[in-house]
């Protein structure tokens, strides 16, 4: 019986702490997050502002992280710029490690990008004219 005993408790020791240490490298992770904001209508030629929120809420760093924001298409808005500055390669703008030193190894905390681009294309759309701005139809 005391044999049972203590091959039993052996057993519950090894299980415990296989458990333990399965359940410390769980821990172990990176747990990356994203969210963009910003308003959901905009008149011709008014500039709009969103912001990207990008965070690891881990407990480890996030290695080569690469963010990409799709805009509409390119007949519906002129890019004003972003900040840190993003690479706008046809309607799709990227950060990476070249634009933004720290997502190549992401640590925790929340970050933030701004993106400015202003509703419409220049022109009125009628007469050639290049005053203003205005949405071309769908």
């Amino acid at each position: 019986m005391k044999t049972h005993i203590k091959l039993l408790t052996s057993f519950l020791t090894a299980l415990a702490f296989f458990l333990l240490q399965s359940w410390a490298t769980a821990q172990d992770s990176e747990i990356l997050s994203i969210h963009k904001t910003g308003p959901v209508a905009a008149a011709p030629g008014e500039i709009i502002t969103y912001i990207i929120e990008y965070s690891n809420v881990g407990t480890v760093e996030a290695g080569n992280v690469v963010i990409k924001d799709y805009l509409p298409a390119a007949n519906m808005y002129t890019y004003v710029g972003s900040n840190p500055a993003g690479t706008l390669v046809g309607n799709v703008l990227t950060w990476d490690k070249t634009n933004i030193p720290e997502l190549e190894s992401l640590g925790t905390g929340i970050r933030q990008i701004t993106v400015q681009i202003r509703a419409g294309v220049p022109g009125d759309g009628i007469t050639g004219s290049t005053d203003g701005y205005y949405m071309p139809s769908a």
